[in-house]
């Protein structure tokens, strides 16, 4: 088995194209995070014993020292981020919230096409800051890491431990979760997604049902309710305007759905946030105010 560089001293990205069918065959480890992306293709790799398939749009997070190899499926275009936990640190704790959850463990993250292009501009600007390899490139690679996992925090859907769809039988309803995402701003119907997925729209509810452990209705739902979570503390827009923009023609049911999940109405949500962000504003401006008084007592 073959190990690779037993440490890194800063974080490191590239961007390769790849041709069918080739592979790093041996078995190997790193002692640090790989994040893998494809932005063009199809790449299957075996991680600890099981398949896994990386498609466009995707990020396969391999954490230290879980053993990996990679196969090229079709013609790919993939990024690769190299990574160490303390890239990720400030002060001793976690710069990205939920990290154990979202990024410790392997982990497949999809980015729905709507922000795919926010997520290949960070990777371009790692990129762009690789070849520049100056006194400031660790800290600026740090820097846009973080917004990078932040982004997927925001906008992506998290599989943990994933298997290979082709081989459970899954691949349809990984399809179907997939247009979901990236279409939830539309009015999609039952037949719309059993006919993308070449099912019958009573077995996929079914299958589907099964599977995710929702209904297509609900899974919909809870993606929308997401999106629209995150422009009410992101914008100014109106409650209608906002379920409209997540993909609800009513903004009554909207609101019902919202306070279902959430427990407290899209207005509520609103100013509960933008409390809690202007108590966070106050407490960094008081810690600014005393070392400002501090350095001036020592001047």
């Amino acid at each position: 088995m073959r190990v690779s560089d037993l440490d890194i001293d800063r974080i490191y990205t590239d961007q390769m194209t790849r041709p069918q069918d080739y592979g790093v065959s041996a078995n190997h480890f790193h002692c640090y995070y790989e994040l893998f992306y494809v932005r063009q293709g199809k790449c299957k790799f075996f991680v600890n014993n099981r398949f896994v398939d990386v498609g466009v749009g995707e990020i396969l997070i391999i954490p230290p020292r879980e053993v990996h190899n990679n196969k090229y499926i079709t013609a790919t275009v993939r990024n690769v981020i190299y990574f160490r936990k303390n890239d990720v640190m400030e002060n001793g704790e976690y710069a990205i919230p939920d990290f154990n959850a979202h990024f410790k463990q392997m982990q497949m993250i999809h980015i729905p096409s709507t922000y795919r292009p926010v997520v290949e501009g960070l990777f371009d600007a790692m990129l762009r800051e690789e070849s520049i390899n100056d006194d400031n490139t660790a800290h600026m690679l740090q820097l846009l890491l973080k917004q990078l996992l932040l982004c997927c925090n925001r906008y992506c859907t998290f599989r943990p431990n994933p298997l290979s769809v082709s081989s459970n039988g899954n691949e349809d309803m990984l399809k179907a979760t997939h247009y979901i995402a990236d279409h939830y701003q539309q009015p999609i119907t039952l037949d719309e997604v059993a006919e993308e997925v070449n099912l019958s729209p009573s077995y996929l509810s079914k299958k589907f049902h099964n599977t995710i452990g929702k209904t297509i209705s609900e899974y919909l739902n809870s993606e929308r309710l997401k999106h629209a979570a995150l422009e009410l503390i992101s914008t100014k827009h109106s409650i209608t305007e906002i379920a409209l923009n997540s993909g609800f023609n009513d903004a009554n049911y909207f609101k019902d759905v919202f306070k279902k999940t959430f427990g407290i109405s899209p207005r509520e949500y609103r100013k509960r946030r933008e409390a809690v962000y202007q108590t966070d504003t106050k407490i960094v401006t008081a810690k600014e105010d005393d070392l400002i008084k501090s350095e001036g007592e020592v001047s």
